[in-house]
């Protein structure tokens, strides 16, 4: 009976105490990263885009959608800029511009761009005034644009 209570008591502690220092353990990933989710619910004039990304709380980002991705695509959307909150997620509504509609099938781009919208000094530490410190070439998200580097997630709506 002693042995079982010890094996019992044994057990409990180990697995408590695995379970509080996973809870416990911070995530990390290897470069910067943004990740996105839009969801479209069969309303003409609205379409929420939410997501998450480890670049610092303030961080601006673009956010566009389009028919096709590429030449000859219809950008659908006002301008929109969604900000990185302390938790390292980010919300925005998007409205069409006069004359367009949402539908399904279309793509969502959201981009991290140092020179547009304006970022502020904070951010630019951390990322560098041009970009240079989001991890290009191997960060599979990281792009080369006029000299700079920018950060762009595009995914499908469906």
């Amino acid at each position: 009976m002693r042995t079982s209570y010890l094996l019992f008591l044994t057990l409990t502690i180990t697995i408590f105490g695995t379970t509080q220092s996973r809870q416990k353990s911070k995530l990390c990933a290897p470069t910067y990263y943004i990740a996105t989710d839009a969801d479209f619910k069969g309303l003409a004039n609205e379409m929420r885009v939410r997501g998450a990304s480890n670049l610092p709380p303030g961080t601006r980002l673009g956010v566009d959608v389009y028919d096709s991705i590429g030449r000859g695509s219809t950008e659908f959307n006002e301008d929109a800029v969604a900000t990185v909150n302390r938790n390292g997620f980010f919300e925005v509504v998007l409205r069409p511009k006069p004359g367009l509609a949402f539908r399904h099938n279309l793509v969502c781009n959201v981009v991290f761009m140092p020179t547009y919208p304006r970022q502020e000094p904070s951010v630019l530490e951390v990322t560098g005034k041009r970009g240079e410190h989001l991890g290009f070439p191997e960060n599979p998200q990281a792009r080369v644009a006029s000299g700079g580097y920018y950060l762009s997630e595009t995914i499908y709506v469906p």
